[in-house]
């Protein structure tokens, strides 16, 4: 009986972290791939104070798995654009990404995840408003093309997870962006998962997000760093609330938005 019981329990933990949301953290991508079955939509309402002007609204965005190993995620924001006492209001770049896992263990509390990614911004947004730079626009004016890698550690409580990709204007004089995404997030409670109750779970989010723009343009290269701390509740396994702050760092950029200042986002996700 007491190993009938052990069983089980193991058994529940491993489908416990098998169906984890796969989005973990809140800016830094996850390793693992969405479920066919489980397709997810977001709503976030996001805000970016900058010296020249704020940028604000509200991003949708759709995540669908194709297989076990392949899903496609799209996004589009609907935001207003200030620039020097000016505002612009409309819908900016679609963006698309697919991800293929190359790699996932699962274990009874324990996962590790790797994967590639392809990704792409579409011209969408406006961007010919006048007496505006292009950084300063709705829309970039031109694809971009990138891709990367995606680790992800889960450990119990403890979960980590790093991005490493790269994205490139295709059409015009703007540097090309390499980011690095650090996250880790913890889950405050509960401290275990009982095995015949709903509970709500509550995790703590530390991220660290960096840019770097290239040098061969230097009027829009340098670095921007970004702390960003964070929280998630999961009132059920389909509802997901999270929110987060953006805290500046170190910053070097030389494009006409200016020095960048605080930022966040509410997100409301929702799993079929």
């Amino acid at each position: 009986m007491h190993y009938s019981r052990t069983i089980r329990r193991c058994i529940f933990l491993l489908v416990v972290i098998a169906c984890q949301p796969v989005s973990a953290q809140i800016e830094t991508a996850n390793g693992a791939v969405m479920s066919p079955r489980s397709p997810e939509m977001k709503v976030r309402s996001f805000f970016r104070s900058a010296e020249n002007g704020d940028t604000y609204g509200l991003k949708l965005v759709g995540t669908f798995g194709i297989t076990r190993k392949d899903e496609v995620r799209l996004s589009i924001p609907l935001q207003a654009r200030e620039y020097l006492g000016d505002t612009a209001f409309g819908p900016g770049d679609l963006y698309v990404r697919y991800k293929h896992s190359l790699f996932q263990d699962d274990a009874v509390m324990s996962s590790d995840r790797f994967a590639f990614f392809v990704e792409s911004t579409l011209p969408t947004g406006r961007s010919s408003i006048p007496n505006r730079p292009t950084r300063a626009q709705l829309g970039l004016d031109t694809p971009q093309l990138g891709g990367g890698l995606i680790y992800s550690v889960v450990r119990d409580r403890h979960r980590f997870s790093a991005e490493l990709g790269h994205l490139q204007p295709m059409g015009n004089d703007l540097a090309g962006t390499s980011r690095l995404n650090l996250a880790y997030w913890y889950r405050l409670t509960p401290a275990q998962f009982p095995e015949n109750e709903k509970v709500t779970e509550v995790r703590g989010v530390l991220e660290l997000l960096s840019e770097l723009r290239g040098p061969e343009r230097g009027r829009d290269a340098g670095t921007l760093i970004f702390f960003a701390p964070g929280l998630q509740v999961f009132p059920s396994r389909s509802t997901q609330l999270e929110l987060n702050l953006l805290v500046p760092v170190a910053q070097s950029l030389r494009d006409p938005l200016g020095d960048r200042n605080l930022g966040g986002s509410i997100t409301a996700k929702f799993r079929f």
